[in-house]
């Protein structure tokens, strides 16, 4: 029996449209694993919502009260934890040439400049803070961390010129067996450096 020619390009259109479905499915649509990855958990989606609102009363309390330092310097801290850096280094900044004798926004100006990798400016910003007020600790403790830091890519480079050098790599290994204990962990990975709390000496 002949089959029309109608007949046959229709099971020919069915087909091709079930191979279509077919790779729809496995690859047009995404699958459920992939939808979970790019998905920000309920408790995340909450503490960022939460640290808006609070940029945003912050915001409106140095309107109110533009020489609230207090409120200034939380809300540059605020937006370092929204992942807001370039904002909250201009606001340090600012709070620096406003109020010089500070040593908190140079504290948390070296903080930031320590994330990005860069060491000698995060130096000069904790060594003024402490021109500003030698008696800081938190300063200190961050500097000696920096120095820490600084001689481990030291020993780092020197370990890259001669692979046989096992004291730089003990050296090394000390340097990081300190920088990880608890009374100096990382805010971030990478960065040994502490951030400071609001300053109280003015408001």
């Amino acid at each position: 029996m002949k089959t029309s020619a109608w007949g046959h390009g229709a099971r020919i259109c069915a087909t091709l449209l079930c191979i279509s479905s077919c790779l729809s499915s496995a690859y047009g649509q995404p699958t459920a694993a992939a939808e979970d990855s790019t998905r920000i958990s309920p408790a995340a989606e909450s503490a960022s919502s939460a640290l808006a609102a609070q940029l945003q009363k912050l915001e409106q309390r140095i309107k109110n009260h533009p020489k609230d330092v207090q409120a200034r310097f939380k809300h540059a801290t605020t937006l370092i934890q929204l992942g807001r850096e370039r904002e909250a280094m201009a606001a340090f900044q600012a709070l620096i040439k406003r109020y010089p004798e500070l040593p908190e926004p140079y504290n948390n100006l070296a903080y930031l400049h320590s994330r990005h990798g860069a060491y000698e400016a995060a130096r000069s910003a904790l060594e003024t803070a402490l021109n500003a007020n030698p008696n800081y600790a938190l300063t200190q403790q961050n500097l000696g961390a920096l120095y820490l830091q600084l001689a481990a890519q030291a020993y780092q480079r020197a370990l890259a010129l001669d692979r046989r050098d096992t004291l730089s790599a003990q050296r090394q290994q000390q340097i990081y067996s300190i920088l990880s204990r608890p009374e100096q962990l990382r805010n971030t990975p990478g960065n040994p450096l502490k951030i400071a709390p609001a300053p109280t000496s003015l408001k």
